[in-house]
């Protein structure tokens, strides 16, 4: 957990977390949810719900605005971000969830760090922001501060 890396760490998420268990993943999901299931380690996403229902500051179920976004890289905060990689892509498959790190936002352009496909991946703006929004991402951002 980042917290425990002793980072400033704050999430935001629509996902209902304190619901959620296999069952309510495939309600969610549709036919997302078992692969979903499939990749989750349940023990320490419980554990992580536990801390989270026990520091409520650093969590918010809600959708930061893109100009929330925005305003944290001005101000040097790490961002990171699900997004469906095949909105980017044009992709006709399945959800395709990629957590990225923001590098770098300008007036038409998004940097990103994919793990999956290394730095300096760019997209514009609207097509990341709409890879954002997609389905399955539920808006979830770390917004990374400093250190404790």
């Amino acid at each position: 957990m980042l917290i425990e890396e002793n980072l400033d760490a704050y999430y935001y998420s629509l996902t209902p977390y304190e619901d959620l268990n296999p069952e309510t993943v495939n309600q969610i999901y549709g036919d997302d949810g078992p692969f979903i299931n499939s990749v989750t380690n349940w023990p320490a996403l419980k554990s992580s719900i536990e801390f989270l229902n026990q520091n409520s500051e650093r969590y918010q179920k809600a959708k930061l605005s893109w100009q929330e976004v925005e305003e944290a890289f001005k101000n040097k905060y790490i961002i990171l971000m699900i997004i469906d990689y095949n909105v980017l892509t044009m992709g006709l498959s399945t959800y395709a969830g990629h957590g990225v790190t923001i590098t770098n936002i300008n007036q038409t352009h998004v940097t990103f760090h994919n793990s999956d496909l290394g730095p300096n991946q760019v997209a514009e703006k609207q097509r990341f922001i709409d890879a954002w929004n997609a389905k399955g991402t539920d808006n979830d951002v770390i917004i990374i501060k400093g250190k404790l």
